[in-house]
This record gives C-alpha cells, sequence and structure tokens, in this order.
C-alpha cells in the first residue's frame, strides 16, 4: 500500500479508513462517503504527497480543517462540506501551488 498513488471511493461507507498508511498518495477522491473527522485528521499529517483532493458529500465535521495541513495541494475541490472562510484561508496561504479549487 505504500506506493498507492491514486485511491478512488464512491459510496456511503469506507471500508479502508486509515490512509496515514498512503504516504505517496497523490490523488484521493471521495464521493459520498461517509469519514468520520478524527480519520481523516490523523491522514492529513502523513499524506505529504497529496497534490489532489477531492471530497463530495462527504461529512467530516470540523476535522475538515485539517486540509489546512496539507501544503502541496494543486487541486483541491470540495462539494457540499464544512469549509469555513478561515479555513480556507488557512489553506490558500498553505498551498502556494494551487491551480484549481472549487467550493460549491
Amino acid at each position: 500500500m505504500l506506493f498507492v498513488r491514486c485511491f478512488t471511493i464512491f459510496g456511503n461507507s469506507i471500508l479502508y479508513q486509515d490512509f496515514s498508511k498512503f504516504r505517496n498518495l497523490e490523488v484521493l477522491i471521495l464521493v459520498g462517503a461517509s469519514i468520520s473527522g478524527a480519520d481523516l485528521r490523523k491522514s492529513y499529517e502523513n499524506m505529504i504527497n497529496l497534490r489532489k483532493l477531492k471530497l463530495y458529500e462527504c461529512y467530516t465535521g470540523p476535522e475538515i480543517a485539517g486540509i489546512a495541513e496539507l501544503t502541496k495541494l494543486e487541486h483541491l475541490s470540495l462539494y457540499d462540506s464544512d469549509l469555513t472562510d478561515s479555513i480556507l484561508g488557512k489553506v490558500l496561504r498553505n498551498n502556494k501551488k494551487l491551480k484549481y479549487l472549487n467550493i460549491t
């Protein structure tokens, strides 16, 4: 699993919730997935190579703030998320290479 670069999940439950083992992960796409904020936050600190993050209709709660810790994002797409203006500001400050942003 250490060599996985792209991971996509569709559906309302995730069988594998510990993304922290995916250190080489560059693309993470979750659509309609249920993942606890705690699991997601734990994973942020280890996804140091993440370039693209798409979360569509994924409830993460206040742990969405952890995306500000991702500093190599180039593509961020969040649909129906708990993103606040404060968190967005941190994301923009920490990701100087961000080329695409969708926060609908």
